[in-house]
Parts: structure tokens; C-alpha cells; sequence
């Protein structure tokens, strides 16, 4: 299939970038455009018209909530949306024990993840024990909260690399679905974080 498609300087502009990006998705071709990212990129795309989150928790995922502590502590809350797991990633410095939810008569599996945010934290060997609990929340007909302390940094970053290591996402298309749902912010380490994964992921998926 032929693709015709002009730039009119040796640097176009995002709006053009964009418009090309979609008339390949159109044809199919999304993957040939969709290459390596940078951590100055995911910075961009994160950092553009940012404010704090106005709501507890967003689904940013079908089945998939991030949110902060102030949303894990509102059980009423997570009745309302049908939470049934609970992945607290900041567990070292918010403390919720299974006894909290219990002495609320809410009935939810929790998992700890020790996760500090520091960019220079590493976060990747968690990744596995985190998205083997959100597949298996899904996988049972429930729906999964993962939370730190604001759900602005650690949170989403759990739910991007659930995106990209389950459902093929690229770093750049698994940020782009969270921030589309949530304002969210990463700290630089835990993007770079992303784009090795995302190098390694792709090198994985040419063999």
C-alpha cells in the first residue's frame, strides 16, 4: 500500500506529526509509526496543561482504577465502583492493613508493594507480582485499585507497565491511555524506567 505524504520543513510541527500518525492508524499501519520513545517525550506528554487530580481514584483501564490513599480509605467509595482488589504501592509510607477494610465490613484482597518515590527507586522487579494481581482480579469479574499516596506517581506508573507487559502497549500509548483519564506525573526515574522496558519489550516482540 502506497503512502503519500508531504513535510514542508525539515522539522514538522506536532500537529502534522499527528495527522500523519492518524491516517496510518487508519490503514492499519499504526505500528510502523508507533517506535522508540524517550523519557523527554513521556515528560512532555504528562507535564502538558498538568493539575492536580480532582477525583479520589479514575479508571483508567476498564477494571483498572488508580487512585491515592484518600480513595483506599473511602470504603464507601470503593463499594460504589465495585472494587474487589486492593494493590497498595506505596505500603511503606501508607500504611492499610488487611484489619482496616475488615473493621469497615469491606470484604477486598489487598497487596503490598514497597515502592518509594525516588527517581532513583527501582521498580521494575515488581512488575511481574503487580500485573499477576491486577490479571487476577479481572480474570475473577472483579476490579482493582492501585493507589500510592497522591495516585499521581507510582500508581499510574504500575498501571502503564500493566498496559505495555499485558496488553502490548507501548510506553508511549500506555501513558497516553492513563493520562488521558487521570492527571497523572511519574518522576523522571520511573519514565526512564518505562522506556528501557519498552526497548526491551519491543526487541522481545522481533525475535
Amino acid at each position: 500500500m502506497a503512502l503519500s505524504f508531504s513535510f514542508t520543513s525539515s522539522r514538522p510541527s506536532r500537529q502534522t506529526l499527528e495527522i500523519y500518525k492518524r491516517r496510518m492508524e487508519l490503514m492499519g499501519m499504526g505500528n510502523m509509526i508507533n517506535g522508540p520513545t524517550t523519557v523527554e517525550e513521556l515528560k512532555d506528554l504528562v507535564g502538558d496543561r498538568w493539575r492536580k487530580p480532582h477525583k479520589a481514584c479514575d479508571e483508567v483501564y476498564p477494571k483498572v482504577f488508580v487512585g491515592g490513599e484518600k480513595a483506599a480509605r473511602d470504603t464507601e467509595l470503593l463499594k460504589s465502583l465495585g472494587i474487589t482488589h486492593i494493590m497498595n504501592v506505596a505500603c511503606t509510607d501508607v500504611v492499610i492493613t488487611d484489619m482496616f477494610y475488615r473493621q469497615k465490613s469491606f470484604k477486598c484482597t489487598i497487596c503490598g508493594i514497597p515502592a518509594d518515590d525516588v527517581f532513583t527507586c527501582n521498580i521494575k522487579p515488581f512488575f511481574e507480582e503487580s500485573n499477576r494481581f491486577v490479571e487476577v482480579a479481572i480474570r475473577t469479574g472483579g476490579k482493582v485499585l492501585i493507589h500510592c499516596r497522591e495516585g499521581i506517581s507510582r500508581a499510574p506508573t504500575f498501571a502503564m507497565a500493566y498496559l505495555m507487559m499485558r496488553k502490548n502497549m507501548s510506553a508511549l500509548e500506555a501513558v497516553k491511555a492513563v493520562r488521558s483519564k487521570r492527571m497523572v506525573f511519574p518522576n523522571d526515574g520511573f519514565l526512564r524506567q518505562l522506556v528501557e522496558m519498552d526497548e526491551r519489550l519491543r526487541k522481545e516482540r522481533e525475535i
